[in-house]
């Protein structure tokens, strides 16, 4: 069962951002024109952006295809690695309340995976769970493909930087530091009781940062890790999983 989300820090990402009539497509059509206007300058080297169709999206809202690496794209770089084509599919979800559920994306990357896509980006003006980003992640990874999101606070920079700020929203202007929220879910391993924990860790400052952390629980269970220390990139993120098992006593 998904446990509470827990933070270390201000509340970047799970606050109120009402958009009105700029719900769904709105908000689609919204961020293509951002991007549209950000690619104009690798139109001439072969570059594309293009829309998908509005029912079947198979997962993805707005396509970037190009022959080359894509710098300042969202506020990003975007490798081109060893593909013929940098493929970046963009799939927008808005909501005036609740975060995006797994279940509601989960799914895109058994459609997606055979079609030589670089990054898969998820763009909302909410957000997700650490259970969320860690599984979508890992899954992602194993069929290449590096998974980038675009959630409340990054979302409100971005929209800021291009002069295109919609909606009513409480998100904060700006943080330059480490942000961690975790999440602990309960389960069962080996017919013990258990909890899977996640901690995901966000260095929104613009250079790396070791992060080290000692985890205690109480006498009656059994960690498979007691300290952490992990060198997250600037602006970049990561999330850990451990496992708590009760002791039987």
């Amino acid at each position: 069962m998904l446990g509470q989300t827990y933070r270390e820090g201000p509340n970047l990402n799970d606050n109120e951002w009402d958009l009105g009539n700029d719900l769904g497509l709105k908000f689609e059509n919204h961020i293509f024109d951002i991007l549209s206007n950000e690619m104009r300058k690798y139109y001439d080297l072969g570059a594309k952006i293009y829309r998908t169709p509005k029912v079947r999206d198979n997962g993805k809202d707005i396509i970037l295809e190009s022959p080359v690496t894509l710098e300042n794209i969202l506020e990003l770089t975007f490798y081109i690695k060893d593909l013929n084509v940098l493929r970046i599919y963009i799939e927008c979800k808005s909501s005036n309340h609740s975060k995006i559920s797994y279940n509601s994306f989960a799914g895109n990357l058994s459609r997606i995976k055979e079609e030589n896509v670089g990054y898969y980006v998820l763009v909302t003006n909410t957000t997700i769970v650490p259970y969320s980003y860690y599984h979508f992640k890992e899954e992602a990874e194993k069929s290449g493909i590096e998974f980038v999101l675009i959630d409340q606070y990054l979302l409100k920079k971005y929209f800021l930087q291009n002069n295109a700020l919609i909606g009513n929203e409480n998100v904060p202007d700006s943080f330059d530091k480490v942000y961690i929220e975790y999440q602990a879910n309960s389960c069962i391993i080996e017919s013990k009781n258990a909890y899977e924990i996640y901690f995901w860790i966000r260095n929104y400052s613009n250079s790396p940062q070791t992060v080290s952390m000692t985890v205690n629980t109480d006498r009656n269970w059994n960690l498979d890790l007691d300290s952490i220390e992990h060198m997250v990139d600037s602006n970049s993120s990561c999330c850990l999983k451990l496992i708590a098992i009760k002791k039987i006593l």
